[in-house]
This record gives C-alpha cells, sequence and structure tokens, in this order.
C-alpha cells in the first residue's frame, strides 16, 4: 500500500508538472496566434498618414490601407475614431451590418486609454466571440506615445470554429469555447489515460470574463509512465515479500527486545532499564552507554545554565539602567544643539537686516533724491520734445530707469525703517478684498485667472492693515511672475488652530514653476532673487518675513518643483501679549 501510495504521489507531481509545461506552451500558441491582430493595432496607429486621414476622412486612403489590412492580419473589423470619440471610418469582412460602430460603447474611449495606450479585450456579437484590439493615434515622431492621442484605432477578429480548430491543431489538443470554466478543478484530471484539463478566461471590457477556452491535451509522457510505474510496483511488492519471509524471525530474535528497552528509557528518561545492555557488544550496547552518557551531560548542562541565566539577568538589568541614562543624554545634547542653531541663525538674520537698515538710511540722503531731481527734469524734457525727435527714445529711456531707480530705493527704505506699526481690530477678508483689486489687471495681462476661497465669520485679527496688504501684494506678484506662460492663482483664508492657539490662515497658491530645494533655505534673504536683472529687487519675501515676524505670527511653505507653490501667514487671533503668556 505504501508503495502503491508513493508511486501516486509521484505520478500526480508529474501530472501536475507537465500539465504547467503544457500551459505555459499553449500561452506562447496564443500570443503567436494574437500576435498579427496586436500588430495590425500597434503599426497603423504609430503613423503620420493615419493622423492625417482623421483631419481628411479619404474614403480611398482607407480602403487601401485598411481594407487590405484585414486580410494581411487575419482580422475581420477596424474602426476608426477622433478623439472626441465619433467614429471616422469602419469596415467588416464578414458582411456584418451590426458592426458599423464598434460593439461596445465608444465614449468609453477617453477613460479606456486614460492611464495606458493600448488594449485587449473580447466581446460577444450576433456572429460569435470577438476578440478586440485597441490603440491611441500618434504621429511618426512620437515613439513613446507621449502626446495627446489624435484618435482611437480598433481591430477585431472574429473566433470561428476554424480559428479554433486551427488552435487544437497547433496544441495536439482540443479546444472549445464555453460558457463555464471546466478544467481548473482539481477533480478535473485524469492520470490513468493522460489527459490534461484547463481552462482560459476570455476577459470583456469590464475585466470579467466573456467566455472560457477549455482546452483538453493528451500526454503520452504520462501514459508511457503509468505504464513503468505498474511494472515497477509489482516488482516491488515481490522483493518486499521475500525479504519479510527470511529477516522476520532473525530481527523478532536479536533485535526486538533490545529496541524495546531503549524505547521504554526514552520514554520514560529512567537508565535502569539499559544498565545491563549497555555491557552487549553489538550496536545496541554502544547505544545504551551513549544514552547514560548523554543523560549524565544534560544535568551537568541544566546546571550550568541556571547559572548563567542569572548573570544574564543582572548584567541585562545594569546595561539597561546605562543605555537609559545614555539615551537621556543624547536627546539633551541633540535638543541643545538645535536651540543652538536657531539662535545663531536668528542673530545673524538680525545682523543682515541691521545693515541693511543703516544702508537704507544712507541711501535715502545721498541717491534718492538726486534720483527725483533727474527723473523730474526728464519728465519736462520729454513732454517738450515730439515723438519724431531723434533723443526722444534716449530721455524716455531716462525717466523710465529713474522712475524704476525710485521704487527699488522706497522698497529698501520701507524695508529698513519702522514705518507706521500703528495696529488695530481688522478683518483679514477686507483687507484682502481691498488688495486683489489692486492686482487685477495684472493678473489679466499676464493671462493669470484669480480665483478667491474666503471662509465667512473669521475672528478679526490685532494688526496693521497697510503691512498687510504689502505681504498680500508681495506674495500675488511672486505668484504671477512664477506663471509666464499664464495659470491660476488663489487666495484663501480659513481660521485653524495651532498649539492651542487660534489663528487666521491666509494663504497664497500658484500653479506655477515651484521653488527648487537648492534655494528654499535663501528665499527671504535680502537681496535674493532669482528673477532677470531689472525685474526683481529680491526685497519682496524679506519684508513679508519682517512684518510677519512683527506680528507674533508663522509662515510655512509648501513647493514642489514644476508643480507651484503654496504659501501660508498665519495670524494670531489675540492680541501678541496673550501669545507670549
Amino acid at each position: 500500500m505504501y508503495l502503491k501510495h508513493t508511486q501516486q504521489m509521484k505520478a500526480e507531481n508529474l501530472y501536475e508538472e507537465i500539465k504547467k509545461e503544457k500551459i505555459i506552451f499553449f500561452d506562447k500558441i496564443m500570443a503567436l496566434k494574437g500576435s498579427s491582430l496586436e500588430n495590425f493595432a500597434k503599426d497603423y496607429t504609430f503613423w503620420d498618414d493615419m493622423v492625417f486621414f482623421l483631419k481628411t476622412g479619404d474614403k480611398k486612403w482607407a480602403e487601401e490601407n485598411i481594407d487590405t489590412g484585414l486580410a494581411t492580419f487575419n482580422a475581420h473589423a477596424a474602426w476608426v475614431y477622433t478623439s472626441e470619440s465619433s467614429v471616422v471610418y469602419y469596415v467588416n469582412n464578414i458582411d456584418a451590418d451590426n458592426l458599423g460602430y464598434m460593439p461596445v460603447d465608444s465614449t468609453l474611449c477617453e477613460s479606456l486609454f486614460k492611464e495606458k495606450r493600448f488594449c485587449h479585450f473580447f466581446h460577444i456579437i450576433p456572429q460569435g466571440l470577438m476578440e478586440i484590439r485597441g490603440a491611441t493615434i500618434h504621429p511618426t515622431s512620437d515613439v513613446e506615445r507621449k502626446t495627446e492621442p489624435r484618435g482611437f484605432f480598433f481591430v477585431g477578429r472574429l473566433w470561428t470554429n476554424a480559428y479554433l480548430a486551427d488552435i487544437s491543431k497547433l496544441t495536439n489538443g482540443s479546444v472549445v469555447l464555453s460558457d463555464r470554466q471546466e478544467g481548473n478543478f482539481p477533480q478535473r484530471r485524469d492520470i490513468a489515460n493522460g489527459l490534461i484539463y484547463f481552462s482560459k478566461p476570455l476577459e470583456g471590457l469590464d475585466g470579467k470574463p466573456e467566455q472560457y477556452l477549455n482546452v483538453k491535451i493528451k500526454s503520452a509522457i504520462i501514459n508511457e509512465i503509468n505504464s513503468a510505474s505498474n511494472r515497477q510496483l509489482i516488482s516491488a511488492i515481490v522483493l518486499e515479500l521475500l525479504i519479510f519471509f527470511i529477516l522476520t524471525p532473525y530481527l523478532l530474535a536479536v533485535v526486538s527486545r533490545p529496541l524495546n528497552l531503549i524505547s521504554k528509557s526514552l520514554k520514560s528518561g529512567d537508565v535502569s532499564f539499559i544498565k545491563d545492555l549497555q555491557k552487549n557488544t553489538t550496536e545496541f550496547g554502544t547505544i545504551a552507554q551513549l544514552i547514560i552518557k548523554f543523560h549524565e551531560q544534560n544535568a551537568e548542562l541544566a546546571e550550568a545554565h541556571d547559572r548563567l541565566e542569572l548573570k544574564v539577568r543582572e548584567r541585562t538589568a545594569e546595561l539597561s539602567e546605562t543605555n537609559k541614562m545614555l539615551e537621556h543624554e543624547i536627546v539633551e545634547h541633540k535638543k541643545a544643539e538645535s536651540e543652538k542653531e536657531q539662535l545663531w541663525s536668528r542673530l545673524m538674520q538680525s545682523e543682515k537686516l541691521a545693515a541693511l537698515g543703516q544702508m537704507g538710511s544712507i541711501i535715502a540722503h545721498e541717491i534718492r533724491n538726486p534720483l527725483t531731481v533727474i527723473y523730474g527734469f526728464a519728465q519736462c524734457l520729454l513732454q517738450d520734445i515730439g515723438k519724431d525727435n531723434t533723443k526722444y527714445e534716449a530721455v524716455r529711456s531716462i525717466v523710465e530707469e529713474s522712475n524704476r531707480s525710485i521704487i527699488f530705493l522706497r522698497q529698501i527704505l520701507s524695508f529698513s525703517r519702522k514705518g507706521n506699526t500703528e495696529k488695530e481690530m481688522v478683518n483679514i477678508n477686507d483687507v484682502i478684498g481691498n488688495t486683489l483689486t489692486l492686482i487685477k489687471a495684472k493678473t489679466k495681462v499676464s493671462f493669470v485667472t484669480l480665483l478667491t476661497e474666503l471662509s465667512v465669520g473669521l475672528p478679526s485679527v490685532f494688526a496693521n492693515a497697510t503691512q498687510l496688504q504689502q505681504i498680500i501684494i508681495n506674495l500675488c506678484n511672486n505668484a504671477i511672475d512664477a506663471m509666464p506662460k499664464g495659470g491660476v492663482l488663489c487666495v484663501r483664508s480659513v481660521a485653524i488652530e495651532k498649539n492651542g492657539a487660534a489663528f487666521v490662515e491666509i494663504q497664497v497658491q500658484d500653479n506655477g514653476s515651484g521653488i527648487p530645494d537648492e534655494i528654499r533655505a535663501k528665499i527671504f534673504e535680502p537681496f535674493f532673487t532669482t528673477k532677470e536683472d531689472g525685474h526683481g529687487t529680491g526685497l519682496g519675501l524679506a519684508l513679508v518675513n519682517e512684518i510677519v515676524q512683527k506680528h507674533r505670527g508663522f509662515i510655512d511653505i509648501k513647493t514642489e518643483h514644476g508643480k507651484g507653490t503654496l504659501f501660508k501667514i498665519l495670524l494670531p487671533v489675540n492680541e501678541p501679549e496673550s501669545i507670549l503668556q
């Protein structure tokens, strides 16, 4: 019985291995059979002529290229759709009036190719099961199909009885279409006759099987192995009977008693059963000696283990206490280093701002006044001469450049001096509304869409309204400059809570170029700018940072290079003294 069971297990394992090989071979045959339809869909959609056909709808070109392609690629139907899912051309060679449109909803084209450029599915039509492959249409230069699809091309092949017979012939088996699978069950196998069964689901557009391909293949190898296994089983049974009748008396006399004594000793742990047996000169005597010695050594090891375990527990307790002390020291050290770096950064920024304030005072007295005189006289001169004067452009350049320099100096002075810092309870939504009227003109000429999302019922904040306007204007100007080809600028207001304190948050978000990681730490430094010469002073964000700090607020930035930037300005609802407490 054991030999029979062993042979049966071997036969079952061999059956499963051969079945796997047959399935792999079958899949390769199916891929080979389907490659012509796949090539039809791919080759015709990577073609400038097909893109041009979508525009012209030239029926003669379609008949010469698409109609002839049906026979070349063993296909039965083809459809061409625009990117708006309207049919441009269709053809079939089976005289089917119901195939004027693809047999599935064509409005699904856009969603079907949303994440991929090719599709493959099956669909049941009145004529039978049809295999459909589709692809997006692109110019020949778009090797990787990264551009937007110009249209969609679908080809279909009807799985006729002749097609199934061809597959059966290639796989040396029987291939049948059915509404249910019949070959993927453990009980569905015939090892005795060497028959292998398996099923392949043919999935529709929704990913669910439209039908199943049930396959039956006969394996000559399994039949031959079954015959050899039967012969081997008979020989083994005869040999076992001979050994049984010859060795049984000897085993009972020489082996059975010593084995019983050894078994009793091992089960009970009592070596008294084998004390006499250890004097035996056979291998059983040696085994008895080893068992007795094992028990003696096991007792010694148990005692040593108890002593070692006690020492380990004592040492573990000491190491645990030391580890806790080290962890506490490391945490305190890191905390001190972090505080030190923050204080040093604030000190360096304060020194920069102080130096900038001194420089601003010098500029106000030594540069701005002469520039104002130059600007005034240049304006007068510009009004006196006509546009046809050869010096008109030179004088106009003096007016523009001197005006730009005066504006630049005004920004420096605004950054360096305290100005009007009186604060009062203000409504953030009113400040935002008044400020955005100043930048609407710039958004229009820059092709930027301005959106606002202002929360209703926001609490008032203790702030300087003019300085808040400076913050919003500077952030909006930077956002517009970050979208040279146009985009969306969104300004929001929302009430939040942070660390137990109430804040009103102003958000300014764009979908522009974003801030690279390597310059993010420098954006609040005075005079740091990435804009071209003449388009930025580098003082906008430095001024924003200074105003927010004076209002006891915070700045949070979220940016991703190439996808946009979000600035969040957090202003405390309570007065600064309350926040400090």
